[in-house]
């Protein structure tokens, strides 16, 4: 069947030929051999042919044809390796275009290695609830504070104000600064709460983080997976 193959290429091209030199007559017979096997759906004993033909002489019609009967039985990871190695050959167009839609017709699925667990040992400033919870209750604290500093102001506005008995503005003053200093004093508290929790999240966190690693290989190429918990 990749006998035809070649002769349509032939043909094509007006008579040009493999790029490679001809086969010796001890490669063709492996060659001859094969073809018939491929014909009969042996590819496993074909395979075996091509094998030992291309040991005796590295001939790109060789990888081509073991591409083919590799994608034949259904063994697509090698059949896109044999084609890519084809590939590089110093091959025609019309041969390189043949090799390319073999490629497409036999998409190869992931390869994955089963997942690997590490256990990192990470710093204490570097735990992302315990900065989250430390750094909130800080700022909550901080707007706390600046209120209770106004709040103080109005309370002295206040007293200024008894003292010269302007009440009412005396009274405006000091309902101002009561309800300013509640605003302080809750946020001082949700604040207070929010740095504690923070502490005893760093003191008792778990100092252990697990990644999971996988490794996976395409037919172009491949990489790593990492999955980590934060």
């Amino acid at each position: 069947m990749w006998r035809a193959f070649a002769v349509a290429l032939v043909i094509s091209l007006g008579g040009t030929a493999w790029a490679d030199e001809p086969l010796s007559p001890i490669a063709d017979a492996h060659l001859k051999r094969a073809n018939e096997l491929y014909d009969a759906g042996q590819y496993e004993q074909a395979i075996e042919e091509l094998r030992r033909g291309l040991q005796i002489q590295p001939h790109s019609e060789f990888l081509y044809a073991w591409a083919q009967a590799e994608r034949k039985r259904g063994n697509c990871r090698e059949a896109v390796r044999l084609y890519n190695q084809f590939l590089e050959r110093d091959i025609t167009p019309q041969q390189r275009e043949a090799a390319q839609t073999n490629i497409r017709r036999c998409p190869v699925e992931p390869m994955t290695s089963p997942k690997t667990t590490v256990e990192i040992d990470t710093p204490w400033y570097r735990d992302t609830i315990g900065n989250a919870l430390t750094g909130g209750g800080a700022l909550v604290a901080g707007f706390g504070g600046v209120w209770f500093y106004v709040s103080h102001r109005e309370s002295e506005r206040a007293d200024l104000y008894k003292v010269k008995l302007d009440f009412d503005r005396f009274d405006e003053e000091n309902r101002a600064a009561r309800r300013d200093r509640a605003i302080s004093i809750a946020s001082l508290a949700v604040g207070g709460a929010l740095i504690t929790a923070g502490v005893v999240r760093y003191v008792r966190r778990d100092r252990r983080r697990v990644v999971e690693v996988t490794a996976f290989v395409r037919g172009d190429g491949g990489g790593l997976a990492l999955a980590a918990g934060f």
